[in-house]
């Protein structure tokens, strides 16, 4: 039985795809898929994909990351220029034509050496264009430079027709765009100082300098320079060199892979900012340079004494020491020591003050920058007549110490006897001290009616007074209400607040007066100092 004509056709067409879909379809990971031809391209910026070169082999691909630049960097924009025409569509022998010629660029990028060229119709002859062309041989030059970007520059070319037929007039851009890129070749010489930062006088500076090879290849004529600032006083160096300034080391050759390590020392002769540069150079041109920085100051100690102008003998007798650091650096192991006359008693001493052989010793473990402290200490005088207290203080690491000196006369005096005692002596301006005053009644009679009035300087101002009976205070002046009686053997105290308003030495006066004629005076030196806003330590102790 034969087979209708369109069924075998149908039958030999559906073979016909079976076949093609073998072809097609090849086994994948997960089953069947359509095959992709896939070639290995290298992407250039604003291109498409290239294929390879024939005969070449397949570049490979550009790696996600490199250590020398950066992979797939974005583009700037690049500059878009066009040029258009506008012009009358009909004219007649002898007409003048006017060509508007606008050359716009459409891209934010500026376009460089940017040209217009306009050919003379050979119907025409050239009358005028605003600007100028920079050429007329042959055709028109406009030459315009750089364009910025999303700007325009408009030409206006007249010419006059000469002869008939159309007038061919064509206008043609041209511009520049490119791209600069730069590959940095790394150097295998480096170079590395190592030194202090802070110093101080006359201390003693290590330096050390590593020359690196990091490179494979051997790095010859290795030499290194090194210049000693003003202030700095070469001493040795390990391996030696002559010692002038600048110092040279002659190194030779440094394998691939290696280093070189030289070492130094310098005196601090100076206070202030210095940098050493060291400079290290090939036989081959390579050159690297480094430096290094050190801040010298210096250790400066003021140091004050205080005490009473007069005082009789065998009475309590108090002195304060004050130690102010007003230089830049810290100060170490403070010493301060006050020999004692032959005719005094040691009787106490604050901030572990103590007694060795005659001499009172103090040892301040450091003081900050603009830091004070204030050491205290009582003596009795056993003779009457004029004391010298001479203390000096040293520290670490300086070469000679300071010494101050404080005057009392000591007095043999019976009868009624006064007293001044400073708790802080000197002052600093806005500082407070409190006078302790004590009269004593050294007479085998009392004393009546004691009245005692007390004048401040003007360096000062009272803040407030306390005593036995009432006052009345004005700001350089206290007077006291009188005492009925002081016996004999007895004593008095009143106590006065100063405060510091002023810079400079001043006399505190007290006055005092009696029953039967008794009348006297006394004074102390109020010294006021510039306030060197220098937190103090420790506050002086209380008088014994």
């Amino acid at each position: 039985m034969k087979q209708p004509k369109h069924l075998m056709q149908l039958f030999s067409f559906s073979v016909i795809c079976l076949i093609c879909l073998h072809y097609l379809l090849v086994p994948t990971n997960k089953g069947y898929g359509i095959q992709e031809t896939v070639s290995q391209t290298i992407s250039t910026p604003n291109s498409g994909a290239e294929p390879p070169i024939e005969g070449q082999p397949t570049p490979k691909s550009i790696p996600s990351k490199s250590s020398m630049g950066t992979f797939s960097p974005s583009d700037p924009p690049a500059p878009f220029v066009t040029i258009r025409v506008r012009v009358s569509a009909q004219a007649s022998p002898n007409d003048e034509l006017e060509y508007r010629i606008l050359v716009e660029n459409h891209s934010p990028a500026e376009a460089h050496q940017v040209r217009v060229r306009n050919n003379i119709p050979t119907n025409a002859k050239f009358i005028r264009a605003t600007p100028p062309p920079d050429s007329l041989e042959g055709e028109l030059i406009w030459k315009i430079g750089s364009l910025p970007g999303n700007s325009s520059k408009e030409i206006k070319l007249v010419v006059m027709v000469t002869g008939t037929g159309e007038v061919d007039c064509i206008s043609r851009v041209q511009y520049e765009h490119g791209q600069a890129v730069k590959t940095q070749l790394a150097s295998p010489l480096l170079i590395k100082m190592t030194g202090p930062i802070q110093a101080m006088l006359y201390d003693t500076l290590n330096y050390q300098i590593d020359i690196f090879n990091t490179g494979n290849s051997e790095l010859t004529g290795v030499q290194l320079t090194n210049i000693i600032p003003d202030g700095l006083e070469f001493l040795t160096s390990k391996p030696s060199t002559s010692g002038e300034n600048p110092l040279i080391w002659n190194i030779g050759a440094i394998p691939g892979g290696q280093s070189k390590r030289l070492e130094f020392q310098a005196a601090v002769k100076k206070t202030g900012e210095f940098i050493n540069k060291a400079t290290v150079t090939t036989s081959s041109g390579m050159k690297k340079e480094t430096s290094s920085k050190v801040e010298v100051g210096e250790i400066k100690l003021a140091l004050n004494m205080g005490g009473p102008d007069r005082r009789n003998i065998n009475r309590p007798t108090s002195y304060q020491i004050t130690i102010t650091n007003s230089g830049n650096q810290l100060a170490r192991g403070i010493k301060v020591s006050t020999k004692l006359d032959a005719s005094t008693q040691f009787l106490a001493a604050s901030g572990g003050g103590r007694n060795e052989n005659g001499e009172i010793k103090w040892l301040i473990p450091q003081l900050a920058p603009k830091q004070r402290q204030t050491v205290q200490m009582v003596i009795r005088p056993t003779m009457a007549g004029t004391l010298k207290n001479r203390t000096e203080v040293t520290a670490d690491k300086i070469p000679t110490g300071w010494q101050v000196e404080k005057i009392t006369i000591f007095e043999n005096n019976n009868g009624l006897v006064a007293e001044i005692d400073k708790s802080i002596d000197p002052m600093e301006l806005g500082e407070q001290t409190a006078l302790t005053l004590r009269l004593i009644n050294n007479s085998p009679n009392p004393i009546k009616n004691l009245i005692l009035s007390a004048i401040s300087p003007d360096t000062t101002i009272v803040t407030e007074g306390r005593g036995p009976t009432n006052f009345s205070r004005q700001p350089d002046k206290v007077g006291f209400l009188p005492l009925p009686s002081l016996e004999p053997g007895k004593e008095v105290t009143y106590s006065l607040f100063l405060q510091a308003k002023k810079p400079g030495d001043g006399t505190f006066r007290l006055e005092y007066s009696a029953d039967e004629g008794i009348s006297g005076k006394a004074e102390e030196t109020i010294s006021i100092l510039p306030s060197s806003k220098a937190p103090a330590s420790n506050e002086p102790p209380a008088l014994p």
